[in-house]
């Protein structure tokens, strides 16, 4: 099972992930998971838990669409 501050990432990047989305919805499986399984909280531990290509699409298009209308492309190409 994560250690507390690792589940603690996961419960963060669940939640930017619906601001991130636009709307109210969860996964079956992965990060946006309603409630997570004890397999979730292990491979969270081995930090292989990921979102699903449909979240992470949900996530590029909302993105897309704020890069479009407020010309943040900068910010999402940026190498840090």
């Amino acid at each position: 099972m994560g250690s507390e501050a690792t589940i603690l990432g996961y419960v963060l990047a669940h939640e930017i992930a619906h601001v991130l989305q636009g709307i109210a919805r969860h996964s079956a499986t992965g990060i946006m998971r309603a409630r997570w399984t004890d397999n979730d909280l292990r491979q969270m531990g081995i930090r292989v838990l990921a979102f699903t290509p449909e979240d992470v699409q949900l996530i590029r298009r909302l993105l897309a669409h704020r890069d479009a209308s407020a010309g943040c492309s900068e910010l999402l190409s940026a190498k840090l």
